[in-house]
C-alpha cells in the first residue's frame, strides 16, 4: 500500500509541475502579446489616422469607391439636405463684405446685404438658411407633387434664377426628369441675355444633381464640400487682410 502512494504521489507531482511550467509559458506568451500590442496600437492609430487626412485632400473624388468618399467626407452619410446646401454655397461663394451683384448688395453666400455691413459665418449662414427655406417653400407649394430631393435641387435653382418659363413648369408638371434637367441648361443668361460660363457650369451642377443616384449624390456632395471649405478659409483670409 506504501509503495502505491509512493508512485501516486510522485505522479501528482509531476503534473502538478508540468501543469504549474505550463501555466507559467501561457503567462509570459500573453504578457508579450500584451507589451506588442501596447507598443505597436499608438502607431497604427497614427497612422489611421493619417490615412484619413490625406483623403479629405483629394479634390477629385469621381471616380473614388462610395466608401472612401463618405470617408472623406468625415461623415457617415451626408443628407440630402447638406449636399443641397453645399451645391448651392459652392456655386455662390463666401464674402463677409457686401459686394454688388447686378441689382443689389449681396453678402455671405449669395443673400441680400446693405453697403458697409459686416457679418461672420454663423450669420452668413442663418442667412442662407433663412432664405433657402422661403425659396424651398414657394417649390413645395408650386410642384407638391415632386419628391423632397428634386424639389430641393429647384430650389437651389431658384435662389439664382427667381422664376422659371413656361417650357420649364410644363416639365416639372409632368415630373419628367430629362426634359427638366435639360430646359435647366438654358437658363445661362443674365437679365440683360448675357451668356456667362459661370452660370453654364451651375446649371449643369443642378442637372446632374436632379438625376444622380444616390451613390452619385454622396460622391458630388464629398466634392462640394471641400470646395465650400476652400470658400470658407479664402472668405477668412480676405476679411482679415482688409481688417
Amino acid at each position: 500500500m506504501n509503495a502505491y502512494r509512493h508512485k501516486a504521489l510522485v505522479y501528482y507531482s509531476s503534473f502538478a509541475k508540468y501543469k504549474l511550467n505550463k501555466t507559467k509559458v501561457l503567462g509570459v506568451f500573453l504578457g508579450v502579446v500584451l507589451l506588442i500590442y501596447l507598443l505597436l496600437m499608438p502607431k497604427i492609430k497614427i497612422n489611421i489616422y493619417f490615412d484619413l487626412d490625406n483623403n479629405t485632400e483629394q479634390t477629385e473624388t469621381e471616380n473614388l469607391p462610395i466608401a472612401a468618399v463618405l470617408a472623406s467626407s468625415k461623415s457617415k452619410k451626408l443628407t440630402d439636405y447638406e449636399i443641397a446646401m453645399f451645391a448651392l454655397k459652392s456655386c455662390e461663394g463666401l464674402h463677409f463684405e457686401p459686394y454688388w451683384d447686378v441689382t443689389q448688395w449681396t453678402i455671405g453666400w449669395g443673400t441680400k446685404s446693405k453697403k458697409g455691413e459686416k457679418i461672420n459665418l454663423d450669420e452668413a449662414n442663418t442667412r442662407l438658411y433663412k432664405e433657402f427655406d422661403r425659396v424651398y417653400k414657394s417649390v413645395d407649394k408650386r410642384f407638391p407633387h415632386l419628391q423632397r430631393w428634386d424639389k430641393l435641387v429647384l430650389t437651389i435653382m431658384d435662389f439664382n434664377v427667381g422664376h422659371f418659363g413656361t417650357q420649364l413648369n410644363a416639365a416639372i408638371m409632368a415630373n419628367d426628369k430629362p426634359a427638366i434637367a435639360s430646359t435647366m441648361l438654358l437658363y445661362h443668361n443674365t437679365s440683360k441675355g448675357i451668356s456667362l460660363e459661370g452660370l453654364k457650369k451651375r446649371r449643369a451642377l443642378e442637372a446632374s444633381l436632379l438625376q444622380a443616384s444616390e451613390i452619385k449624390k454622396q460622391k458630388l456632395g464629398a466634392a462640394l464640400k471641400q470646395k465650400v471649405n476652400k470658400h470658407i478659409n479664402k472668405a477668412n483670409e480676405k476679411f482679415t487682410e482688409r481688417n
